[in-house]
């Protein structure tokens, strides 16, 4: 018996070739407790796709045209997402929009504040990792399109 996270797919003719218990892009179910093994699998997937989004920033305009250049979407079609704002929220300025929970938890009792941090110590790794791996594509896509030039 392993300790994973997701119960087994019901489609077992197709495995996962990363050795994960659901195939790839199948929903699976989790249960349990996360530890660094299953951080460090995560990472691996996460590093493995073509592309890494941060939805935080899909509205910055060099970051949609990077998303465009993946996809080989035009920026002229009415379905470019260029310069569009993504989310729904109306924020009063720049600042609410993207620091709008970080200012909620920081209003809580340190007592809180800790423990929300250490339960999710794991996610905010993955996602840290997340926004590095974005940088990097972001810088690769850049150096590519000076090459272009």
């Amino acid at each position: 018996h392993h300790d994973s996270l997701f119960k087994p797919c019901l489609i077992a003719q197709a495995k996962c070739p990363r050795g994960c218990e659901g195939p790839c892009l199948y929903p699976a179910n989790s249960s349990g407790t996360m530890n660094t093994k299953h951080l460090l699998h995560a990472k691996e997937v996460l590093e493995s796709f073509d592309i890494v989004l941060i939805t935080d920033i899909l509205a910055d305009k060099e970051v949609s045209k990077f998303l465009s250049d993946v996809m080989s979407i035009p920026s002229n079609v009415s379905y470019a997402i260029q310069g569009k704002k993504t989310n729904k929220m109306k924020n009063s300025n720049q600042r609410e929009s993207s620091h709008f929970f970080r200012d909620l938890l920081s209003n809580l009792t340190t007592d809180v504040s800790d423990i929300l941090h250490k339960e999710n110590a794991l996610d905010i790794e993955l996602f840290n990792h997340a926004v590095q791996l974005n940088g990097l594509m972001l810088q690769n896509w850049r150096k590519e399109r000076l090459k272009m030039t």
